[in-house]
Formats: C-alpha cells, structure tokens, sequence
C-alpha cells in the first residue's frame, strides 16, 4: 500500500540532519535569490522579493512557541 501524506511527512521530519529552528528563513530566501540573480534567472534583488513576497511572522511565531 502507498504511503499516506502524514507518514512522509513524518518519515521527512525524522530523517531531517539540521535543527530547523535554528535556520534563518530570511537568510536562506536572500542567500538563493542572489544565486538567481548570478544566473540571470530573476531581476528582482533579494531585498526586493523578501518584501514583497515573503512573510515569516509566522515563522518568528512557530519558532518561539516550540523553544517554550
């Protein structure tokens, strides 16, 4: 029988090598775009697209209630 999507979810969580809650979502969004930007592939600068088309509140939000 085919996986269900919450055991890939799980299966995903528990093979996963990093603490996730220490990583920046912000930083990893700036560090890509200008990989992008390198390539030629966007024209936006990473300033450009983390405000206009990102918002980690919940993020900050996720990350403080899982440290309690």
């Amino acid at each position: 029988p085919a996986a269900t999507d919450e055991e890939i979810v799980n299966e995903v969580i528990r093979d996963l090598s990093y603490d996730w809650r220490e990583l920046d979502p912000e930083e990893t969004l700036r560090f890509f775009a200008l990989r992008l930007a390198d390539a030629k592939l966007i024209k936006m600068t990473s300033q450009q697209i983390i405000a206009q088309g990102s918002d980690f509140a919940y993020m900050r939000q996720l990350r403080t209630e899982l440290k309690q």
